[in-house]
């Protein structure tokens, strides 16, 4: 499959899957609108926005978060079923893989169906562009007007607004947060009078009030709330309602000869531009009126919500939804702000008629996110001017649905990626698993393959036991395998990712076993023989070695035409680990330029093989740590007895029939074995050999001393099948 034609089928998927949760989520919005139809507009306003916003926060996103949060708090858990009816509900155009629905099957598809996930992804590309173009050349047409602009420093429009800010502070003693009409007698802003004074030692000429107005020379507006104002709160939870009422934000006014209606420019840093004229078509009661109505657009940040609505609407241009939550938004917005006007003491009538004036001498504002006065259904906007109607708060059976609905939107799919999905096991692209057949004489029989080999990205194991199987499967010395696992040997060849790590080769490994298998185990803790291996009194009568400048890997083909050495062992260029049986259990091992963190790699191995422990599955070999300081490379040659070799070349001399390679024929007349030679050399005793501590001490120089023991996972394997399912 071509990457393009991938790519795109992936985007329309998860595309799809989140379109129609959005849109199941905007219609959930509709019915709470429908249950506040009778509230303030301000409350749907909210309703429709979050509706908006939705577009842009996909649900998987929460479930992603679930998810995460998941793997730090739940324990993993077997993979269950159950959760797959949740996984289908969220992601329905997912692709099918489950149970009873093969995987690998490709059906042959006609040769233009390749193409129509990439022709539908540019025909939404080129959509968007022509959007977001659309766009651009009308907010330059905004900006130009704003730029060419002057700033008002004086004139009846300034006058106005600096009312309307002084005013804001006396009505924010009787703020009402509900938006609920006030039934106290009706009087304009600019009426009230005493509202408060100026506090003691104040400069002559001090104002008090939500703020002051002080246009500098580039026209802005500082506005900042008074510390008089907390004589009018009760409370210090109503004060800071009520003084957050009246907070204005800092904004410039300015004067632009373009024939747009007064509106709010800018996100961040807003500016209140009215057309040059103004103050000569509307009186002063209509000109407060249409300011009031900007300021609110200004302290709601309605353009910063109006540019992310765009930015929902360029990417999803096609859904006639978000076109159609776009013309919501700008409706209850206005009529929010048309109800808050007519609250804080603007007649009805002349706010109606300021309304209509702009209209008839101004163009509206070709952007939503420059906020104007005439958008959102003119006409039933004067009709609810003008009824004035009352508006009920949002009683406890409102609030708590609203709430309900708002923690679910956010805590549902949360939920369902914590404990609802699954993350399904890592598995092996392609593997295949045959029972092996008879072992050819004189073969040896290599695993390759597998992460940090020459080939990562395949997997080649012939002849591997269980207990082979088991130790790859879980990283794990086959001392910490417990459990009836068999003689039969299999066949195993697995395919992955190049770049699959080892961990999840391991978890890939466990699965292949667990499905073909059945295996079923459980996990214990128990305790190894701890050891530490320290320099002794005398210091190390080992000679760190200079590395081989031309190392040679060894192969089998390369160790078995190797010349012999003055040493007995085979010569090799770098590093090499060669062993040496004897006659009598004598062993002799050459580590070649070898580091101490790899001799005690196998040191615990030798320990247990010479005390005749350690040589079956589950028999605890000792644990030793590296304490001797010493961090070169180093070649030496340890020779000792080694009991488990003893029993074996027993047990080979006992057996009827000829005499074996490597064994006197004096010693294995026909059958019989001398006993002398199997016994167990003692420390008085050279010519048998030592035990591995005397061998250590007298060759190298080194110690062994015994520790505490070493707590350490096992894999208990309960049951697993002896023959594998069909591949």
């Amino acid at each position: 499959m071509p990457l393009a034609h991938e790519w795109a089928v992936t985007f329309g998927r998860l595309a799809a899957n989140h379109l129609w949760q959005s849109t199941g989520f905007a219609a959930v919005a509709v019915v709470l609108a429908l249950a506040l139809r009778a509230n303030s507009a301000r409350a749907r306003y909210w309703l429709w926005l979050a509706a908006s916003v939705k577009f842009l926060i996909p649900f998987s996103v929460l479930a992603a978060i679930g998810g995460q949060l998941g793997r730090w708090i739940v324990p993993a858990a077997p993979v269950a079923r159950a959760p797959l009816a949740i996984e289908e509900i969220v992601q329905p155009f997912a692709p099918l893989q489950g149970a009873g629905v093969p995987a690998a099957v490709s059906v042959p598809a006609p040769a233009t169906a390749g193409l129509l996930p990439v022709v539908l992804l540019a025909i939404w590309f080129c959509g968007l562009v022509a959007v977001l173009l659309c766009w651009w050349v009308r907010w330059r047409r905004v900006a130009a007007a704003v730029r060419s602009s002057t700033p008002m420093r004086e004139g009846r429009e300034v006058e106005a607004l600096r009312r309307i800010q002084s005013s804001a502070y006396a009505r924010a003693a009787t703020f009402n947060p509900e938006g609920v009409k006030d039934s106290s007698p009706r009087r304009k802003p600019w009426e009230t009078e005493g509202a408060c004074a100026a506090p003691a030692g104040a400069e002559d000429g001090a104002t008090c009030g939500p703020g002051s107005f002080a246009p500098d020379g580039a026209g802005m507006v500082s506005i900042r709330p008074m510390a008089c104002a907390m004589g009018y709160f009760l409370t210090p939870l109503r004060g800071w309602l009520r003084r957050l009422a009246g907070v204005w934000p800092a904004i410039r006014l300015v004067s632009s000869t373009a024939r747009l209606e007064p509106g709010v420019f800018g996100i961040f840093r807003p500016v209140l531009w009215l057309p040059a004229g103004i103050g000569d078509r509307l009186d002063d009661a209509e000109l407060e009126a249409i300011l009031a109505h900007e300021l609110c657009h200004a302290r709601r940040r309605d353009n910063l919500a109006a540019a992310v609505h765009m930015a929902v609407e360029a990417m999803f241009w096609f859904h006639p939804l978000v076109w159609w939550l776009g013309a919501r938004l700008t409706e209850e917005r206005e009529r929010a702000y048309d109800e808050e006007v007519v609250r804080m003491g603007g007649e009805p009538q002349v706010y109606a008629e300021s309304i209509l004036k702009v209209c008839e001498f101004y163009l509206a504002s070709p952007v939503a996110c420059a906020a104007g006065v005439s958008g959102g259904g003119l006409k039933r906007r004067i009709e609810s001017i003008m009824a004035n109607r009352i508006f009920h708060k949002l009683n406890l059976a409102q609030k708590v649905l609203l709430a309900v609905a708002a923690i679910g939107a956010v805590a549902g799919p949360i939920a369902a990626g914590l404990f609802g999905q699954t993350v399904p096991p890592p598995a092996f692209e392609v593997a295949s698993v045959k029972i092996s057949g008879p072992p050819e004489l004189g073969m040896l029989y290599r695993v390759t393959g597998g992460p940090g080999t020459h080939d990562p990205g395949r997997f080649h194991g012939p002849h591997m036991s269980m207990l082979a199987m088991l130790i790859r499967a879980f990283g794990v010395a086959f001392d910490q395998i417990h459990g009836p696992m068999g003689q039969t040997s299999y066949d195993i060849d697995a395919t992955m990712p190049p770049d699959t790590t080892k961990e999840q080769f391991q978890q890939m490994f466990q699965n292949l076993l667990i499905e073909r298998f059945h295996l079923v185990f459980h996990r214990e803790t128990r305790n190894f023989p701890g050891y530490a291996l320290v320099v002794d009194t005398g210091g190390p009568k080992i000679k760190e070695v200079a590395p081989d400048p031309s190392p040679v890997a060894i192969t089998p083909e390369v160790f078995l035409q190797a010349a012999q050495g003055e040493d007995g062992f085979a010569l090799q260029h770098g590093p090499a680990t060669m062993f040496q049986p004897g006659p009598s259990g004598k062993w002799r091992t050459k580590y070649q330029e070898r580091s101490m963190a790899e001799f005690v790699a196998d040191l615990g191995g030798l320990i247990a093989s010479s005390q005749g422990k350690g040589s079956g599955p589950g028999d605890p070999r000792p644990r030793v740590v590296d304490k001797t300081g010493l961090t070169g490379k180093y070649t030496f040659i340890l020779e000792y007895y080694d009991a488990v070799m003893a029993s074996a070349i027993a047990g080979l001399r006992a057996a009827p029939g000829p005499a074996l390679p490597g064994l006197r024929a004096a010693e294995n007349p026909g059958g019989g074995g001398g006993a002398a030679d199997n016994q167990a050399p003692t420390a008085a005793d050279p010519a048998g050999g030592a035990d591995i501590f005397h061998a250590i001490r007298k060759q190298l120089g080194l110690r062994l001393d015994k520790t505490a023991d070493v707590p350490l996972g096992v894999i208990v394997v309960e049951s697993v099948d002896k023959t594998p399912t069909e591949n």
